[in-house]
């Protein structure tokens, strides 16, 4: 796994042995970040990446936060469960230079500790077919995860059956191999409707 563009382009991502993660293929964060860089008529035209504070949860290696950054995110935050994962996400930012703008925080995404800065840009990748994406991105809402109109890109198997929460609205979507991810736009109703 490499780096797909930016300051850090071709540089490694290195990830475990064996069948422990399931990173985004290159070709797919290609896709998503090209998207991302320039904008589309179905997510909005112009660069959602530069400046922007990004979470990565689920984050396995972490090459969606490391992808980001190299491309001109501001800050990044990994959250995981597995020391695995968190193991990983170290070497990585260790090995890139990312450590001073990125946080990398071992928890269970369903029950994460409160944020005190929401995120404009939200990647989140959980294993397929465990009935996941809906109550994490509940629980990354109200715990202050996930900024007003911040974009939410999920990767899903394409088989499976997902139920998006009310305060998410679906953009696009697009297939990978066996994967699909889902571009979505948060809003926070309470916010909304104070306002």
């Amino acid at each position: 796994m490499r780096i797909v563009a930016g300051t850090h382009k071709g540089k490694s991502i290195t990830a475990p042995s064996g069948q422990t993660l399931r990173p985004t293929s290159d070709r797919a964060r290609e896709g998503i970040f090209n998207s991302l860089y320039h904008g589309n008529s179905k997510i909005g035209i112009g660069d959602h990446v530069t400046n922007s504070w990004v979470l990565d949860a689920f984050s396995g290696t972490g090459a969606m936060a490391f992808e980001a950054l190299s491309r001109g995110a501001k800050y990044a935050t990994c959250l995981d469960s597995s020391q695995i994962s968190i193991e990983c996400c170290r070497t990585n930012a260790t090995s890139l230079g990312f450590s001073k703008n990125l946080t990398i925080t071992q928890c269970d995404v369903l029950s994460p500790p409160v944020s005190n800065k929401p995120c404009c840009l939200i990647f989140l990748d959980p294993p397929y077919f465990k009935d996941l994406i809906e109550k994490s991105l509940i629980s990354l809402a109200t715990t202050g995860w996930i900024q007003d109109k911040a974009l939410c890109i999920t990767e899903t198997a394409q088989k499976e059956k997902i139920q998006w929460p009310p305060s998410f609205r679906l953009l696009d979507q697009r297939k990978y191999g066996k994967s699909l991810i889902t571009f979505l736009r948060f809003t926070d109703r309470v916010s909304e409707e104070s306002s």
